[in-house]
């Protein structure tokens, strides 16, 4: 009888043991490395003498005008007062 020899055919896998080692490796490297490095940059701030800025702006005016042909001016609190045109036009000047 005649003996077959088995051929055998290449891995196809790649075997990982070796990268896992690696990264356990870096990984106790990176840890212990980690808490060493210093946190942050001083900086010497300049301080400054400034006033806050006041606000000057002005506040919200509502003009209203309603189905009948009324015309009302609402203030920032809350203040309505009825006006006609002309009277509305001097106050918004």
């Amino acid at each position: 009888m005649a003996s077959r020899q088995k051929t055998r055919r290449p891995m196809a896998e790649i075997n990982v043991v070796p990268y896992i080692d690696v990264m356990l490796v870096l990984l106790v490297i990176f840890m212990i490395t980690a808490p060493l490095l210093t946190q942050g940059v001083k900086v010497d701030l300049v301080e400054a003498d400034a006033k806050p800025i006041e606000d000057d702006a002005k506040r919200p005016l509502v003009v209203s005008v309603e189905a009948d042909g009324t015309w009302s001016i609402t203030y920032d609190d809350d203040r309505t007062q009825q006006v006609d045109e002309e009277e509305l036009l001097l106050k918004s000047a």
